[in-house]
């Protein structure tokens, strides 16, 4: 796109060659003028005269006209193949001047919108993503953090699985990623890590015992069998010490009471 002062300049510095002309698409003009210069030259040699300041001249008046023009005037004239571009409808625009977002820009979306809590711009980001990198693990994973901050369950447990299927390698992140925090308040969440990251509710455990409301009793174990895995229990009672709802007196007491019914 051509600019005024561009020309302007050109014509006060270098209008005796016709340079301006060129610069402003008018080649005709500029081999006119740039002739003019040298019948001029040599005139003014064979003479001594200053016959060549008539192109010098010229170029001067150009300079002021163009200094004068307005900028909608000197558009109107020099850029309108750019003006009519832009006016255009969109499909109607050459092909090679609408590119297509990359993967990198469209990450880099998803992420400036989802740490601005525009969750749902995030996952238009991330979803387009998925459309040119499927097997993109750190997709999924996003995903999953922006529908838990939806509040949307089933699709961050279905995103979160995808993203091990496709290779996710830091399951401490599920653990602690806030944007999960609403997530692992699910009781469907310890099964979901406990099958593997994944969901199969045919293989979901059955829901354990309340282990703090619940005492062992000579007249409960006597007609109910002990509990098959008490390793399994153990260790529950170790993720509530870890979680904080247990301290390591009440993890001690419960300890014995279910090594007490060996």
């Amino acid at each position: 796109m051509k600019d005024k002062y561009i020309a302007a300049f050109l014509a006060l510095f270098f209008g005796i060659f016709g340079v301006h002309r060129f610069y402003l698409g008018n080649r005709a003009w500029g081999v006119m003028h740039l002739i003019l210069f040298f019948i001029t030259a040599g005139l003014s040699a064979a003479a001594e005269g200053p016959v060549v300041l008539i192109p010098a001249l010229l170029g001067f008046i150009d300079f002021i006209l163009l200094a004068a023009m307005p900028r909608e005037e000197f558009d109107r004239r020099y850029n309108s193949e750019y003006l009519s571009y832009e006016r255009a409808p969109r499909y109607a625009r050459a092909p090679e001047r609408v590119q297509r977002r990359s993967l990198g820009e469209l990450k880099s979306d998803g992420i400036r919108a989802f740490r601005a809590h525009r969750f749902q711009d995030a996952i238009a980001s991330f979803e387009e993503a998925l459309s040119l990198a499927p097997r993109d693990p750190s997709l999924y994973f996003n995903l999953a953090c922006c529908y838990s901050e939806e509040k949307d369950k089933e699709a961050a447990f279905e995103y979160l699985e995808s993203a091990f299927i496709y290779g996710f390698d830091q399951p401490e992140k599920v653990h602690q990623h806030r944007a999960l925090a609403w997530l692992r308040t699910h009781q469907a969440f310890d099964a979901f890590v406990a099958n593997g990251y994944r969901i199969n509710p045919t293989a979901l455990p059955a829901p354990a015992p309340d282990l703090l409301s619940t005492t062992p009793t000579k007249s409960s174990t006597a007609t109910t069998p002990p509990p098959t895995d008490l390793l399994e229990q153990i260790a529950q009672l170790g993720e509530l010490r870890e979680k904080g709802i247990l301290d390591e007196e009440e993890f001690a007491e419960q300890k014995r009471r279910i090594l007490g019914q060996l």
